[in-house]
This record gives structure tokens, sequence and C-alpha cells, in this order.
């Protein structure tokens, strides 16, 4: 059975395959700032995109997505607002969830 990190992985790598798949342009993984973590972060035409993975092999303790709580939106807005900063960003950004 793969560990937490490397089921995280896997979860992220199908990730990017779908983004690309799909017309996505990948920036960044995993990108960090101070104690703030992007998982992917794309771009496709016009909108810069911030998304959070979220992997599990089994929904029994909730939908993978339901683990996006409250403390870690914030942690992405933060970790999304210095990234428009400091790459100047001047189109539109959203945020989704990948999950699985």
């Amino acid at each position: 059975m793969a560990g937490y990190n490397e089921k995280g992985k896997i979860g992220e790598k199908l990730a990017e395959e779908y983004l690309v798949n799909h017309g996505y342009r990948i920036l960044h993984t995993n990108w960090r700032i101070r104690r703030y973590e992007v998982d992917i972060i794309a771009q496709k035409e016009d909108f810069l995109i911030f998304c959070e993975v979220k992997y599990r092999s089994s929904s029994a303790f909730g939908e993978p997505e339901s683990f996006v709580t409250p403390r870690k939106q914030r942690n992405i807005i933060k970790a999304a607002s210095s990234y428009v900063g400091l790459n100047r960003w001047q189109g539109e950004s959203r945020f989704d969830v990948i999950s699985s």
C-alpha cells in the first residue's frame, strides 16, 4: 500500500495529466512561499488557476473535496495572492479542487 505522501504524488500526477489533456498549461507544481503551498498552478486562456488536489483511495471518511477546510482555503488564498503579486498577473484567477 502506498504511503500518504506517495498517494498524494500519484493524485497530483493524475491531476496534472487531466489538466494538460484538457488544454491547461502547467506553470508550477507544489509552489511554495513561506509556509503556504499550492499543489498546481496552471493557465488556460486568460485564467490563472490555483488547484488543490485531494486524492483518496476510499470515500469512507467523506468525499476528498470536503477535506479542503476553511483554514486550507485561507492558506491557498494567501499563497495565490503572493503569486499574483510576484508575477504581476493582470488577468482573472480562480481556485479549483481536483479530487478523486
